[in-house]
């Protein structure tokens, strides 16, 4: 294949007793301390990029300011400069499909950095080599494993082989290359059987957004590179699967019909976005748009992601802040509140990303004080300030996974001065997997390390934003005396939800959520522990209350409510005491950092707080508030025994509510009534009940109440308004979901229009499965 000679300007980047090396083995000298295996590397000529047939350099628009791509190449740079012998740092025999795929990136990268024409990299051996000590590297591993972890790396492998073959012809020998697509050709046949039908059928209970994305990819890009079309339209035909995962307001509905995580999240919009680079299919562009909405409205003050609505297993508090998928949004939409949300973060180091680099539009910041109705995660959403709080309303029916919360809350810590805007060469040389591994594309999706800049009360300079979050509360019922609370999903444990019901109200200034549950453990049948929960939110507090009881004869060794807190994870962020801060004959208070919660009314035995680690490292970064029976070993629960809890939690800075009763006049009635210390009050009302129930005449004589429905949705002016997923303008690939498809449970579609049993509906009568909220 036809190569372009060694330029004068490529070889002048190339340090001298590197230049010398490369120099005489292009003149046939081999050097004794040269390895044998690169012999055939290097006696190419070492060309910068000739073809360009699809879309695989794009233009990266005002390279030498372009702070994407000037990142990107201090970067590289360390990388390359960092490397010794025969492999690179950090793969070894403990590697992992994480780590293939990290290194997989580099590589992606580096070789954007020796093709691009205004690249100092550009032809450099040093780089070259590089590239090729990393591909013996992760072809090798590729070859040796089973397809089970294949969304991890192979991806990036299948691209690296489509950019080697037609960007840098000549430059890898035709052994090494061919080794090379032999890995690759195997571990994609396996992964083709393996993921066909629910690909090919879009079939969404089967799907695993963020890895089938990344499966499409693989197959498409291996459809370029291999004598196997099958592979590329049967990866394009992946796109169907991933309009059918995506929500109204731009999340991905997770495994099991679970929320979109902000971890996961920019995986879905980085591989699109390269899918559509490469095979310029429109519905691929299509998709990144719909997600226009959901980075600037899934993230409180200062960027600061939140978890609480994430699928359980997933609730660990990452730091990954997103600016690789605003990046690609802004570049593609122009979205002002994208541009803001990347304005708070330094610019993400990629060569990829750079090509979607724009200023031309002012950056505009989502508003500070608002609830509105997130169709992403079927409840309401709200943010006072640096406070901010979601209500998961979306039930999973077909899994069996579950959620451990309803609810969660956070306060963001103050701002620090902001860290330098480029990573210094030796944190860009010592970035670990854990920085890359949810992202397809290497971008550099965390701050930089600890820096002069860092503030120890906030350590907000150091990736973690949050002074202290609400994660979740719910009900645990353990079934052996110790529990391993170290596992993400123990076995002895139910603390998920199975067969849910539940429905929300949003209002211009308060929401609410109630919902019946089983209890289960993970990936374990539903078991006969029934919870009903009830919650009103407002800009000053969350207030709930839940209740457990046994449907039948149970054996338990400990029943528990549990409030658990979260203050940082890892090397970010700070650890947490609990103070009381009160405490009386029904009631107490502990402050967490910026949060208080407040126990009002609870028939437990006792209260204790614990510490915990947000995942797997030791820095005790959680914390646990428990209400428990304090049972001393396994015992009997006859039918209908159980226990409750009524709880506020409110920023420190707010003051407590002036009042919250329990609602127990009504039968077949829970609910709450709750006055701010302004007088604002709020009575929410839930049926707990399988039939209709009159509220009798304490509510019908409610002078001057405002009475809402399950089903009320408001939305902020900002916001598009509440639209179908048919209504979604898509491309050709597109399938247009039926309006049946789009009823919520609470009987508001998601046009915004009430059903018909909503229209006439009785004030004064409780209908399952249906709640009340009145204002006075």
């Amino acid at each position: 294949m036809e190569t372009e000679s060694f330029s004068t300007a490529a070889a002048s980047s190339v340090p001298p007793s590197r230049r010398r090396f490369l120099q005489a083995s292009m003149v046939g000298v081999v050097s004794a301390f040269m390895p044998a295996t690169l012999i055939s590397l290097l006696s190419a000529p070492a060309a910068a990029a000739r073809t360009n047939r699809r879309n695989l350099l794009p233009p990266i628009p005002k390279f030498a300011e372009n702070p994407y791509a000037q990142s990107a190449l201090v970067r590289l740079k360390a990388l390359i400069e960092s490397e010794e012998g025969g492999t690179f740092p950090g793969f070894s025999r403990h590697t992992s499909a994480l780590d293939v795929g990290s290194a997989g990136n580099d590589v992606l990268e580096l070789i954007r950095a020796y093709c691009y024409e205004e690249s100092p990299l550009r032809g450099s051996a040093d780089c070259l080599k590089a590239i090729v000590d990393r591909c013996d590297c992760i072809y090798a591993y590729a070859k040796k494993v089973s397809a089970e972890e294949d969304f991890a790396y192979l991806a990036q492998l299948s691209e690296i082989l489509l950019l080697l073959t037609e960007l840098m012809p000549g430059l890898v020998s035709k052994v090494r290359l061919d080794a090379w697509t032999a890995a690759l050709e195997s571990v994609l046949e396996a992964t083709a059987a393996k993921h066909v039908q629910h690909i090919v059928l879009a079939d969404t209970p089967g799907a695993w957004a963020m890895a089938d994305v990344r499966i499409i990819a693989a197959l498409a890009y291996g459809g370029m590179v291999l004598p196997r079309s099958r592979y590329k339209s049967l990866g394009l035909s992946g796109l169907r699967l991933m309009d059918k995962v995506l929500e109204s307001d731009g999340g991905v509905n997770y495994s099991d019909e679970q929320n979109d995580c902000f971890a996961y999240h920019p995986v879905y919009v980085t591989t699109l976005a390269r899918l559509w680079q490469v095979s310029g299919e429109k519905m691929a562009s299509d998709l990144i748009t719909a997600t226009e909405w959901y980075i600037p409205i899934s993230t409180a003050a200062r960027g600061a992601g939140e978890y609480y609505t994430a699928p359980s297993w997933k609730q660990l508090w990452d730091t990954t802040n997103g600016a690789d998928a605003s990046v690609i949004v802004f570049g593609i939409t122009g979205s002002a509140f994208n541009a803001g949300h990347l304005a708070k973060f330094p610019p993400p180091p990629s060569l990829f990303l750079a090509s979607f680099y724009r200023d031309d539009v002012q950056a505009e910041n989502f508003p500070e004080q608002y609830i509105f109705y997130d169709q992403n995660i079927k409840g309401p959403r709200g943010r006072n300030g640096d406070f901010a709080f979601a209500a998961t309303g979306r039930t999973t029916p077909n899994s069996n996974r579950g959620k451990n919360t309803y609810v969660g809350c956070m306060v963001v810590a103050p701002p620090a001065p902001a860290p330098p805007p480029v990573v210094s060469r030796q944190s860009a040389a010592e970035s670990t997997v854990e920085d890359r591994q949810n992202t397809l594309y290497i971008v550099g999706g965390h701050l930089p390390a600890a820096s002069a800049h860092a503030d120890s009360k906030t350590d907000w300079a150091d990736g973690f934003l949050i002074d202290a979050a609400l994660a979740g509360v719910g009900i645990e019922v353990t079934t052996s005396p110790r529990v391993d609370y170290m596992r993400v999903v123990p076995d002895d444990l139910l603390n998920l939800t199975q067969r849910e019901t539940l429905a929300t109200t949003t209002l211009e200034k308060a929401a609410a959520l109630s919902a019946h549950h089983r209890l289960a453990a993970y990936r374990h049948t539903a078991s006969d522990w029934f919870v009903s929960q009830a919650w009103l939110f407002t800009p000053q507090r969350l207030v709930g209350l839940l209740d457990v009881h046994a449907l039948s004869d149970q054996i338990a060794c400990d029943i528990k409510g549990v409030l658990r807190f979260v203050s940082g994870c890892a090397d970010w962020g700070v650890p947490r005491k609990f103070l009381s801060v009160g405490d009386t004959e029904k009631s107490a208070a502990y402050s967490y950092g910026a949060l208080t919660a407040r126990i009002v009314e609870h028939d437990f035995a006792g209260i204790s707080v614990a510490y915990t680690n947000t995942y797997n490292d030791t820095s005790r970064k959680a914390g646990r508030l428990v209400l428990s029976t304090q049972s001393a070993g396994t015992k009997r629960y006859p039918i209908g025994s159980g226990h409750f809890f009524v709880v506020e939690i409110h920023p420190t800075a707010f003051a407590p509510a002036g009042k919250i009763n329990r609602i127990t006049d009504v039968a077949g009635v829970i609910g709450l009534e709750v006055e701010e210390a302004g007088g604002q009050s709020y009575q929410l009302l839930v049926n707990d009940t399988s039939g209709a129930i009159d509220l009798g005449p304490r509510f019908r004589e409610a002078q001057g109440a405002l009475v809402h429905d399950s089903g009320e949705c408001y939305r902020l002016p900002q916001l598009p308004p509440i639209v179908s997923k048919a209504a979604r303008p898509l491309g050709k690939l597109a399938e247009l979901a039926s309006l049946a498809n789009l009823m919520d449970v609470d009987g508001r579609d998601q046009r915004g229009n009430l059903a018909d049993e909503e229209k006439n509906r009785d004030p004064y009568l409780l209908k399952p499965y249906r709640h009340k909220v009145i204002l006075k």
